[in-house]
């Protein structure tokens, strides 16, 4: 038979499951995404509209895709496209870089996990 105090403790531990959810689970605010080239310096982008970039290096084209809050470099003339094989950027302050092309994206917001970044 279930007691007042044990609906109460069930419902409490239920609520404080399901607001750690939430707050783990939840996507950051992403406010723009920022590119970083040799050859045209910074660049801010709304992060909610769909783009499609080509950025010349000192290697030839890379091309970056953003798409609903999210960014990716999609090609590259770089050896081992490590840039590529990163995927989708989705959460504030992640970075890819491509080096040898000397380009790089990253996705600003005020929740982002890296507070600087050199390279």
């Amino acid at each position: 038979m279930w007691r007042p105090g044990d609906v109460l403790v069930v419902l409490a531990g239920a609520g404080l499951v399901l607001g750690l959810a939430v707050g783990i689970y939840s996507n950051d605010r992403i406010d723009s995404v920022h590119i970083v080239s040799h050859s045209h310096g910074p660049l801010d982008l709304p992060a909610w509209q769909e783009t499609r970039l080509d950025i010349e290096g000192p290697l030839g084209t890379t091309s970056i895709e953003v798409d609903g809050g999210r960014a990716r470099i999609v090609s590259s003339p770089c050896r081992q496209k490590l840039c590529i094989k990163r995927g989708w950027l989705t959460s504030a302050g992640a970075t890819v870089a491509c080096l040898p092309n000397r380009v790089s994206v990253s996705l600003q917001g005020a929740d982002a996990d890296i507070d600087a970044l050199a390279f």
